[in-house]
């Protein structure tokens, strides 16, 4: 009889990550083994991505502009983890200046020849890895023009619009004494002087004016916000006439519309891009209406720019590029 010798399989046991120690089939952590022959098993495990030091990969550039005109610098910083970044002018730190561009709104020439650099930053291993961009140099060019009266419009038979070269202090432009308005009839009284948000046009509330009368303006001591403080030419004067229809470019058109008396009607004159949808570009003269009414207007003529140029009555909303109207063009 034959004898057959049987030995005991071996046990089959599960086979545990070397990364984390887990059982292979419970490990979530996708560890990779590698082994070579004769050799112990080898294990790496995955990271989000290899940990580099801050490094600059972009370095500002020096940069001229006009005193109170925008200055910008932009840099650019790499490294894993994502380094901070932090904007220095004259080797001080710039509060809030945390971005990739540091922008200077205004130009002050207290900042000609201030040099801006950032300085990036990141953590590996307890280790702190810091690296500085070049110095940018700022230079700032004096302004040294005096303001120039450009013009001046009625909006309305109760207000005037001055309209300044550049902006204006506001302590300058809101003392009454730098205005004086002169009509057939005499002065007119100023009421008050409010800037608007540009501050080179300045809105005069005054006494009321006669339809279709020409005014003479005067202005004096108007002063810009330079280191400078450059002043309006002495007695500044322009002419503008009174009218019960105030001028406005809605959407900023081109060119520069104007309006002038003409008999019994006005020549109205401007530019812009179109007219009905939401964002409207062309020149409005318009009196302020509200409930019911009923007007009319008769259309004398209209010199085409182009093909698409075109004139009529709109009735709006408000003001706004995207007002709600509705008119006959």
């Amino acid at each position: 009889m034959s004898t057959i010798d049987e030995r005991p399989l071996p046990s089959l046991l599960p086979e545990y990550c070397k990364g984390c120690g887990r059982c292979i089939t419970a490990c979530t952590k996708d560890c990779i083994s590698v082994k070579a022959a004769g050799l112990p098993s080898i294990v790496v495990a995955p990271q989000a991505g290899v940990q580099i030091p801050a490094a600059i990969n972009q370095q500002p550039a020096s940069l001229s502009v006009n005193e109170l005109a925008p200055a910008s610098f932009t840099a650019g910083a790499v490294g894993n983890p994502v380094p901070t970044l932090q904007w220095y002018r004259n080797n001080s730190v710039i509060p809030g200046a945390t971005n990739a561009t540091y922008t200077l709104s205004v130009a002050a020439l207290t900042n000609n020849n201030a040099s801006f650099k950032l300085v990036a930053a990141n953590v590996i291993s307890t280790t702190n890895y810091t690296a500085i961009s070049s110095n940018a140099t700022l230079l700032v060019i004096a302004d040294t023009n005096r303001p120039v009266l450009l013009g001046a419009q009625s909006l309305g038979l109760s207000q005037v619009q001055v309209t300044l070269s550049e902006r204006i202090t506001l302590t300058t432009a809101t003392n009454l004494a730098n205005y004086a308005i002169a009509g057939t009839n005499g002065a007119l009284a100023i009421f008050s002087a409010t800037p608007d948000g540009s501050q080179s046009n300045i809105v005069l509330s005054v006494g009321a004016m006669i339809d279709g009368a020409v005014y003479l303006v005067t202005v004096n001591n108007l002063a810009d916000p330079s280191a400078a403080g450059n002043v309006v030419a002495p007695n500044s004067q322009t002419n503008f006439l009174g009218s019960s229809y105030a001028l406005l470019a809605v959407g900023n058109p081109t060119p520069t519309g104007s309006q002038v008396t003409v008999g019994n009607g006005y020549n109205i004159t401007g530019g812009g891009a179109d007219l009905g949808g939401v964002s409207d570009q062309f020149q409005f003269s318009y009196q302020l209406r509200s409930g019911d009414f009923d007007f009319k207007v008769r259309l004398d003529s209209v010199s085409l720019a182009d093909a698409w140029s075109e004139a009529g009555l709109v009735a709006r909303e408000n003001l706004t590029t995207g007002a709600r109207s509705a008119g006959v063009l």
